[in-house]
């Protein structure tokens, strides 16, 4: 078995895209052959970013040809694929399946194979098509230059080395990506997936914290950003979300704004601006509410020395879109 990918320089999403269909049963023993020749191309079993095909069938997987413009739609996502969405697409869960030892069908699978295109692989897609980061056209504030994108990138030979040995670098480069995708499935299994539980039922139990429902109290800290709301966007609550309260002890206790998107510096609800930038003694006697710590200059976060405060905290917070 042999897998066809372009010479010359290569991409994070070819790199990534051999590593992944490597790792399919197919494929595990299939050589990586680099080539731009049409001919050697159709011999291939298999045909990476290169040929101007994409046809799962025939494991074809080019987006440089003239009208392509497939998305996974499937997702919600709006980002044209590049070479590893494709493979992802059609060979992402049976991969995730087999590194966690999970059954191909079930909810948990479904759910971390959506997660890990939105974390992980679609940054690939959109960087390798050309497509901003952000939604307006704006240059950004600052360059990201550590992105597994650039570390991919770097592994090429420099304009002034001889690049004799680039199908070599080409194979490390296949190793570097492979084992940070690899950790990435992991981490959203062991690390990430529990903390589901944990926000879901807080969820449920967000109006025995308040009869407006949108105060949610962890039993502890996790990362809770991107499951609350998604469990939002597919739940009928009623009300949205406003504040998530937690501590990561008995006496230093947080209330965050929920943020308008998973990534968003931009609250629903910041907290009182007449509060922003307090802290101590003051804010407390400004706030009229004791042991309060501090309300971050932005007002998307505040402290408390104990879970009453910041509940309060939160409540005044609510308070004054009603007045």
């Amino acid at each position: 078995m042999r897998i066809g990918v372009h010479g010359g320089t290569f991409h994070c999403d070819d790199v990534l895209a051999c590593f992944m269909l490597h790792e399919t049963t197919p494929f595990k023993t299939a050589k990586i052959v680099r080539t731009r020749d049409p001919e050697l191309l159709e011999k291939m079993d298999a045909v990476v970013d290169v040929g101007g095909v994409y046809c799962a069938e025939r494991f074809r997987y080019d987006h440089h040809q003239r009208g392509f413009d497939e998305k996974m739609t499937e997702l919600g996502c709006d980002t044209k694929l590049s070479s590893v969405g494709l493979v992802y697409r059609h060979h992402g869960a049976d991969l995730i399946a087999s590194l966690l030892k999970i059954p191909a069908d079930s909810e948990t699978l479904q759910l971390i194979y959506k997660n890990i295109y939105r974390s992980f692989v679609e940054a690939i897609d959109g960087h390798d098509n050309g497509i901003s980061q952000y939604r307006e056209d704006v240059a950004p504030r600052y360059l990201v230059t550590t992105s597994l994108t650039s570390r991919i990138a770097r592994m090429n030979p420099e304009w002034n080395e001889d690049a004799q040995n680039i199908d070599h670098k080409f194979q490390e480069a296949m190793a570097v990506a492979g084992a940070e995708f690899t950790d990435h499935v992991r981490r959203m299994y062991y690390t990430w997936l529990p903390a589901r539980t944990i926000v879901e039922k807080s969820i449920s139990e967000r109006f025995d914290v308040d009869k407006s429902g949108q105060i949610v109290v962890l039993d502890r800290w996790c990362p809770w950003n991107e499951h609350l709301l998604d469990i939002e966007a597919s739940t009928l609550l009623g009300s949205p979300l406003r504040y998530v309260i937690f501590s990561s002890n008995a006496t230093d206790w947080r209330v965050q704004a929920v943020p308008s998107d998973v990534g968003s510096y931009v609250s629903r609800l910041s907290l009182p601006k007449a509060l922003q930038g307090m802290s101590g003694e003051k804010l407390s006697t400004l706030a009229g509410i004791p042991d309060c710590v501090f309300v971050h200059a932005n007002g998307f976060v505040g402290g408390a020395k104990t879970y009453e405060s910041a509940l309060k905290l939160a409540k005044k917070a609510l308070e004054e879109i009603h007045q």
